[in-house]
C-alpha cells in the first residue's frame, strides 16, 4: 500500500507485537518499508474516489451515524476525514481481507474520535491498508 500526506511529509506508525517478533500496522506485520518521492507514486485518478467505497454502518453496540464526512481535494490526493462525537467515542474500523475491527480514538480526548483515509486512485487506505468499513459508537 502507499501511504500519503497532503502536506508533503508521509508517517507510517509500527508497533512491535506482544511477543516481541514483529512490527505491525493495523494488525498486519510489516517487513519492509520504501520510501518515494514524486508524483510517479499517485495514481492520476487520487482525487475520485467514490465515497460509497467506504460503508459506515450503524449495527454494533452504541453506534449511530457519523458525526462528519468531509473530503478534501485541495492536496495531491483526496483525503476523507470521519468524525464521531460522543461520550467515549470511538470509530470501528474494518479493513478489506480482515475479520477484525480496530478501534480508533486518534483525538487523544473521550468524546471525540476522528479517522483519515486517502484515496489512491482504486480505493480508501489508511497506513496502506483498503479501508471498506467504518463504524462511530460511543457509550
Amino acid at each position: 500500500g502507499v501511504v500519503t500526506d497532503v502536506n508533503g511529509v508521509a508517517t507510517f506508525v509500527v508497533t512491535c507485537n506482544a511477543e516481541g517478533t514483529a512490527w505491525v500496522n493495523m494488525g498486519r506485520v510489516i517487513t519492509q518499508v520504501e520510501c518515494a518521492i514524486g508524483a510517479a507514486i499517485f495514481s492520476t485518478d487520487c482525487k475520485a474516489c467514490a465515497a460509497d467505497l467506504i460503508t459506515v454502518t450503524a449495527s454494533g453496540d452504541g453506534a449511530h451515524p457519523m458525526d462528519g464526512d468531509v473530503t478534501d481535494t485541495s492536496g495531491l490526493c483526496a483525503v476523507r476525514t470521519f468524525t464521531c462525537n460522543g461520550y467515549n467515542a470511538n470509530i470501528e474500523v474494518f479493513p478489506l481481507r480482515s475479520e477484525t475491527a480496530l478501534i480508533v480514538n486518534l483525538e487523544g480526548e473521550y468524546n471525540v474520535a476522528t479517522f483519515e483515509v486517502t484515496c489512491n486512485g482504486t480505493a480508501w487506505v489508511n497506513s496502506g491498508a483498503i479501508i471498506t468499513q467504518l463504524e462511530c459508537a460511543s457509550a
